[in-house]
């Protein structure tokens, strides 16, 4: 499997945006974000650690070619309906698809296969925020 730099998003609870990571400052806890503008011109955005919530792509795509990330829901080959989350405990480290129709976890493999993303637990009423 080839190697790969990890890709980050952010929930702005400054905007309720979701935006794309451009850069993390650990040291200054800051995050640097690309904000698209209705007259399709971008601006990098900085946000605190504490005004948002960050959440690390998967590596995999749905069956539409859309990037999986923290947060998502997504819609598997069997209808099922479930939350990316990663998890770490014991036996396992790693994104776990946790049901929300049928409440159990599946661990996330690199041939992991999803339909769609069907939203994600900021921006879809039917999900709470984590905040």
């Amino acid at each position: 499997m080839k190697q790969r730099l990890p890709k980050f998003r952010v929930w702005d609870y400054v905007d309720e945006k979701m935006y794309n990571v451009l850069k993390i400052d650990f040291d200054l806890g800051i995050i640097y974000c690309e904000k698209f503008l209705s007259t399709g011109e971008r601006r990098c955005v900085t946000r605190e650690m504490q005004d948002i919530d960050l959440m690390q792509n998967t590596g995999l795509k749905d069956d539409n070619g859309v990037e999986i990330y923290e947060g998502d829901i997504v819609r598997l080959p069997n209808d099922d309906i479930c939350e990316i989350h990663y998890r770490v405990d014991y036996n396992y480290s790693g994104f776990v698809a946790t049901s929300i129709t049928l409440l159990h976890g599946i661990k996330i493999y690199e041939h992991w296969k999803a339909k769609e993303v069907i939203g994600n637990i900021y921006e879809n009423p039917s999900s709470e925020k984590r905040k």
